[in-house]
């Protein structure tokens, strides 16, 4: 399970896999914005409810889950609409730097560091 929640919290945190995978994808390998958001924040609360965690781990999880809920609701509005493109909602969106924080904070206080995420 922390195996998954590293690896499900760094392709939210990389703007390396975001770029390779959700800007640049190809039809038969691609990540969609919305299931990088959608994936860790299942990891993360599945995390919180089936693994023994310290306070501060349990703190780092909830603050990323606060996060997702106060952001993912603009970018999946911005997406739905088409108001944004990949390539703009990655490199500029104030709200998906904000998700793209939350992961990074979230993987160092869990004391992970983000992985080099190759694949899908």
């Amino acid at each position: 399970m922390k195996n998954r929640l590293q690896r499900e919290l760094s392709r939210l945190a990389s703007v390396e896999y975001q770029r390779r995978y959700v800007v640049r994808g190809m039809k038969d390998e691609y990540a969609l914005p919305e299931e990088l958001v959608g994936n860790a924040e299942s990891v993360a609360r599945l995390a919180l409810e089936r693994i023994a965690l310290s306070e501060r781990e349990r703190k780092a999880l909830e603050s990323f889950l606060r996060t997702v809920k106060s952001k993912s609701e603009a970018v999946e509005s911005a997406l739905t609409c088409r108001t944004t493109t990949n390539l703009e909602l990655i490199e500029n969106s104030p709200d998906w730097r904000t998700l793209r924080a939350a992961a990074i904070r979230c993987l160092a206080e869990l004391g992970m560091p983000v992985q080099k995420v190759e694949g899908l």
